[in-house]
Parts: C-alpha cells; sequence; structure tokens
C-alpha cells in the first residue's frame, strides 16, 4: 500500500514539473529570437547582442557588438566580421 501513495506522489511531481518547464519555455522563448544579418539589420544604432561564427577557425562566439550610422545614413556593424545573427539586449535589470 505503501507504494501507491510514492507513486501517486511522483505523478504529481512529474505533473508540477511539466506545468513550471512550460511556464518557463514560454516566460523565456520571447528572448531567443535571434534575427539573420542577411534577413535584416537593426532600425536604430546602438548595441546589440550578437553571435560571430568563423569558419576559417571552427569557431563560435557572443558578443556585444555596436551598430554605427554613417553620415550618408547607412547603419554598419563597428566590427563585422563573421557576424551571422543579432538580437536587441535586454533592459538591465531594476
Amino acid at each position: 500500500m505503501e507504494w501507491i501513495g510514492i507513486t501517486i506522489a511522483l505523478i504529481i511531481l512529474l505533473a508540477l514539473t511539466l506545468v513550471f518547464v512550460g511556464m518557463w519555455m514560454e516566460e523565456h522563448a520571447s528572448q531567443d529570437k535571434w534575427i539573420s544579418v542577411e534577413e535584416r539589420l537593426p532600425e536604430e544604432e546602438g548595441l546589440y547582442l550578437v553571435f560571430r561564427k568563423n569558419p576559417e577557425q571552427g569557431t563560435y562566439k557572443y558578443d556585444i557588438e555596436w551598430l554605427k550610422r554613417t553620415y550618408e545614413g547607412e547603419l554598419f556593424w563597428y566590427d563585422y566580421l563573421f557576424i551571422t545573427h543579432w538580437q536587441p539586449l535586454t533592459p538591465p535589470t531594476k
């Protein structure tokens, strides 16, 4: 009889875990919006989280990069080498 209580407790624990994992994934899914540089660049200059893929060295790197505007009004990455994707930085915590 004791194993029935343990089994029920484990089933409840598993169900609660799945609910919380689902809630966490839903909340954080919006924070994982990588945008390809081939698709588009940001509309405003500023700091952005970027992903660099260096095929020559086989390395990958997350970085913070500055997007600047030229005198002609065009946007460009200050250090554009190997940037494949970008996303806005999240606001600082309060």
